[in-house]
């Protein structure tokens, strides 16, 4: 699926494999959230390419929160440098929930820019929304400057 921040000039691609693999996890950790990291690469300054689902090891959380987790990845993120691939930004679900943030998901986002060990000013967020036995939606957005702005779906 493509998506554009038009005023932006931005545009995002997501593989339809790698989003069935994500509803796939969401729908397998109900009522839990669960989430983990995309990887891919800028084609160009104002385009980038989802190339793969990076998952934690553990998933700490529970219903109501999802913690994030890098530990004992770093050789995972060494063998995806050494291919071109880098990290983009973070997805998690909202179990009965909806696909806008939350002032939590905000939070966490700054967390991950002041992040030592992010070298990323401007990471991608992606939320699903699910209940029991369906996916109900999800929302992309770019963190710019201490705030999420939301991408348009469904861009050729």
């Amino acid at each position: 699926m493509k998506y554009k921040l038009p005023f932006r000039g931005l545009s995002l691609e997501i593989e339809n494999k790698l989003l069935e693999y994500m509803y796939n996890k969401a729908l397998d950790a109900f009522p839990n959230e669960v989430g983990g990291m995309l990887a891919g690469r800028y084609e160009n300054k104002n385009s980038a390419i989802v190339e793969s689902i990076v998952m934690p090891k553990e998933i700490p959380g529970g219903h109501n929160e999802f913690i994030r987790n890098t530990e004992g990845l770093e050789e995972l993120w060494a063998e995806l440098k050494n291919e071109g691939i880098e990290y983009l930004g973070e997805w998690h679900t909202h179990p009965n929930g909806s696909s806008h943030y939350s002032r939590a998901d905000l939070h966490a986002m700054n967390e991950i820019v002041r992040d030592e060990y992010v070298s990323i000013l401007n990471p991608i967020l992606l939320i699903l929304s699910l209940d029991r036995t369906r996916i109900r939606g999800h929302n992309v957005y770019l963190y710019d400057s201490s705030r999420l702005l939301m991408f348009q779906k469904g861009y050729e």
